[in-house]
């Protein structure tokens, strides 16, 4: 069997969002008179789950994903790769592609040079839909994500699935819907990786 194409999760993974990224809900939540999430919350519950705990109907849902995403974007700037995969990645001969639910002008824009070292990305991706995008890339493919909502969808699609510990959602969230791995820091993901 050939290589495996390992495709990305970008928030969380290969970038340093969380903090901009719980900003931009509560931004929006706010904006929607809907109670914030505090840093617990945010970390150890889905954002399904959080989003139902709100009572959220698909209106207002819409409406919060747009005003998030403006948010995101006038502040993509405060994002930072992480450098230490990325630097990575540059060093391994792997087919890489990034499937995201940030924007691909963000994407781009935070990755600037590096975006080089990926056949695509793929970005602006639903936050519930993403297995419909994924199912196109399914075959001999691996994807690398920090949320349950990402694996969720990789079940869907017969995808395997791994998860990292050091973006959104705790070791225990991602543990409950069972990856195929996972990886708490960014050395085990890079061992990993080099096995192929």
């Amino acid at each position: 069997m050939s290589k495996p194409t390992i495709i990305f999760d970008f928030d969380g993974v290969l970038a340093h969002s969380e903090e901009v990224l719980l900003e931009a809900l509560n931004f929006a939540l706010k904006s929607l008179g809907i109670r914030e999430l505090n840093k617990k919350e945010y970390k150890n519950k889905s954002k399904l789950e959080l989003l139902k705990s709100r009572k959220i109907g698909k209106f207002k849902l819409a409406l919060l994903i747009f005003i998030a995403r403006r948010y995101m974007n006038k502040n993509h700037h405060r994002i930072l790769k992480n450098d230490e995969i990325i630097n990575f990645l540059s060093k391994i001969q792997l087919k890489k592609r990034i499937v995201s639910s940030n924007s691909t002008k963000n994407i781009r824009l935070i990755l600037k040079e590096d975006t080089s070292l990926f056949l695509n990305i793929i970005g602006g991706v639903g936050l519930y839909s993403k297995h419909r995008v994924l199912k196109r890339y399914a075959h001999n493919s691996i994807y690398i994500t920090d949320e349950i909502r990402d694996i969720i969808a990789c079940k869907k699609v017969n995808l395997p699935v791994y998860a990292v510990t050091w973006g959104v959602d705790s070791k225990e969230k991602l543990l409950s819907e069972k990856p195929c791995g996972l990886f708490e820091t960014p050395h085990e993901l890079k061992d990993f990786l080099e096995k192929f």
